[in-house]
This record gives C-alpha cells, structure tokens and sequence, in this order.
C-alpha cells in the first residue's frame, strides 16, 4: 500500500498505527476487547437521541470521542469552558477537545458550533491528565487494564440562546492486556 503524501506546510498530523492487523477498536461488539455502556441516560447503544440533537460516543481508554448531530433549526454551540470530564472517584476536570494544542489546555476555549443540520465530531478529555515531563507530551489513560469504571463527561449546550447542561455517565472494561500499545488515540472515523 502507498502513504498519503502529506503537504509541506502541515503544521501536524494525526497517525493511529495497530501492533496487530485488526483495530481493537473497529472489532465487532461481541468481540471487542473494551466493553462499554451508558449508565445515565440509560442506552444500549452509548447514544442519546433529543428532538433537537442526537450524539454518540466511543470509548477509549485515552479519550471519549463523540458525534453531535444538530436536528433543530437553530445553531449548537459546545461551551468548552463549562464542561467537564467527571473521573471515576467522583473529581471533576476541565476538558480538551480536538484541535486545542497541550500547551493551550488552561486558556479559554472557542466555542465550537454546529449549524442547523450538521455535525461535529471531536472528542473530550480531561487537560489535567495531560503532562509534560521534560521531553514530551504524556497522556495519562482514563482508565487502565482490567479495571472496571464508572465515569463522565458534563457537556453545556447553548441552543437559540438557553443553556443546557446534560451529564453522561459510562462504565467500561478493557479486557485487552495490549490495548495502549495498539492504539494511542482514536477520533471518530
């Protein structure tokens, strides 16, 4: 197979390489090496479906990724700097969505907006577990093999000029004793 060129003037690029030929993560349900569910609000299938929105997520262990589909006719704006990342002791953090650099993750963030009908797909994750020893940037998983967990994300939504705060709760097992080496990140695909 051929790789893509990449231009010169990119300023980053964003690679997911496996150690085994099959992605842990793209591996049907039953299969899967990471078990997750949504607590609250209660689903089957890790989504939440209003008459005005509808997103889903995915679940890594180094981040929750999500899809925000606007159903209404007025625009969504996600208010970065009022949500949250919720750890499984209860601790509440600041979160970083995709785009914002490591060194940027305690200044204020943009909104990002989702125009009526369309969608946005970005992930959270919390800017405290996020380090810099000395020689690169770490990224300290939300939770670690084997482990069982509860945990969160608080979103704040304006739509039409009214807030809404809305707290999503899952629990997720990882049984894969190789999962951070087979992938390091996922946004959507």
């Amino acid at each position: 197979p051929t790789l893509p060129i990449i231009p010169q003037e990119s300023k980053s690029v964003k690679l997911i390489l496996w150690d085994s030929p099959t992605s842990p993560a793209l591996v049907a349900r039953p299969e899967r090496h990471l078990t997750s569910r949504m607590d609250s609000p209660k689903s089957e299938t890790l989504s939440h479906e209003t008459q005005v929105f509808a997103i889903r997520f995915e679940i890594v262990p180094e981040q929750i990724g999500f899809e925000l589909s606007n159903k209404s006719s007025l625009p969504i704006r996600i208010l970065w700097d009022e949500c949250a990342y919720i750890d499984p002791s209860g601790g509440s953090f600041r979160v970083l969505h995709e785009g914002v650099r490591f060194i940027d993750r305690d200044k204020p963030m943009a909104a990002t907006i989702v125009p009526p009908g369309a969608s946005v797909r970005d992930l959270a994750y919390p800017t405290a577990y996020v380090s810099w020893p000395g020689s690169d940037w770490t990224q300290k998983p939300l939770f670690t093999i084997g482990q069982s967990v509860s945990f969160g994300i608080f979103l704040t939504l304006e739509i039409g000029g009214q807030k809404k705060s809305l707290l999503y709760k899952f629990a997720a097992v990882s049984t894969q004793p190789d999962w951070p080496r087979q992938i390091k990140s996922l946004f959507m695909p």
